[in-house]
């Protein structure tokens, strides 16, 4: 019977050693391989990435009023997304704690009710989970205290983003502190048909872009002892701060005057433009029009800055100058 038992032990031991031995056969064949045969196609690809160069995209300048307040900045944003085939996603936990999840996401984010973000929510979990989505999209367009406060809910505030499978997508965008104030005027940016990069594409944005982009940097890939690693070749030059003579207050006063004046006479359009006449220094400028999809007036066409005919309104400064130079001594002649 001892007899037995050895020969059995044995025989496990015997079939162990077979099978470690098996193992490092393939490795070492394997090896061979990769270091001896196809040694030439390994060394091609590896030079293939050593030798590419990547673009190193500046960031952008700021635009600024008279004042130094910001006008136009870049910020970054964030899109929350869940991966539902995390190799260890807690369904359990996440089913037990939805309406809690669910509620407060109502509650910080209510572009949907507490019933529409628990089916939003739970809606991949109705596929096999070889079939459920990697990058399901939560939400778009988080600031920095958005993430951090979508990481305190429940189920998300587990610390191992494996088992909430919560991920996290970092973009910048140009964001205009004042909202539509002197919109036209500061312009916007965005991909132009000559290129994919994010250029100035109307008012202060395009006329001064070669300003604001900054100079391209690039980076490559360099083999280091234990990796190989992007490595800043020409590090990129951030845009310029743009300083513009618009004084927020009187773009404020000046829109407000210029849409009750508009809302007054019913016109269809309308523009100011605010002189320093000092110095010349534009200090507003405003165009509204009738908005085409509603009540009111909105920002629109930057009719300011295009060829018009001044008409009548050149004659009062024609009468000024004309004063001014004594070309018009007796200002009670009547001719």
């Amino acid at each position: 019977m001892k007899k037995d038992n050895r020969s059995y032990i044995l025989l496990r031991y015997g079939l162990v050693i077979v099978f470690i031995l098996w193992l490092a056969a393939c490795i070492v064949v394997k090896l061979c391989e990769t270091t001896v045969v196809d040694a030439d196609k390994w060394n091609q690809r590896a030079n293939e990435l050593l030798s590419q160069t990547k673009e190193i995209i500046p960031g952008r300048g700021n635009i600024l009023a008279s004042d130094g307040s910001v006008l136009a900045t870049n910020l970054n944003f964030y899109t929350a997304r869940i991966d539902y085939r995390a190799e260890k996603f807690n369904e359990k936990l996440f089913r037990d704690t939805i309406d809690q999840l669910a509620a407060r996401m109502a509650e910080h984010f209510p572009v949907k009710s507490a019933e529409q973000w628990k089916k939003h929510l739970l809606k991949p979990l109705d596929k096999v989970k070889e079939k459920r989505p990697r990058a399901y999209k939560l939400m778009s367009g988080l600031s920095h205290a958005d993430m951090e406060t979508l990481r305190t809910f429940p189920f998300f505030s587990i610390k191992n983003r494996n088992r909430n499978g919560l991920t996290f997508e970092k973009y910048m965008r140009r964001f205009n502190p004042y909202g539509d104030m002197a919109r036209r005027s500061i312009g916007g940016v965005g991909e132009t048909a000559e290129s994919k990069e994010i250029h100035g594409i109307s008012g202060l944005e395009k006329a001064l872009d070669s300003l604001l982009y900054g100079k391209v940097g690039y980076s490559k890939m360099i083999n280091l002892t234990k990796k190989i690693t992007d490595w800043t070749d020409i590090p990129a030059i951030p845009g310029s701060d743009i300083v513009t003579t618009i004084d927020i207050n009187m773009q404020d006063i000046v829109e407000s005057e210029l849409n009750n004046v508009l809302d007054t006479c019913g016109a269809d359009w309308g523009v100011a433009v605010l002189m320093d006449v000092k110095n010349g220094d534009i200090k507003a400028i405003s165009n509204l029009e009738r908005n085409p999809r509603g009540p009111g007036y909105i920002e629109a066409r930057n009719r300011a800055v295009m060829g018009y005919e001044p008409g009548s309104v050149v004659k009062t400064l024609s009468m000024m100058i004309a004063v001014e130079d004594g070309l018009v001594p007796d200002l009670d002649e009547v001719l």
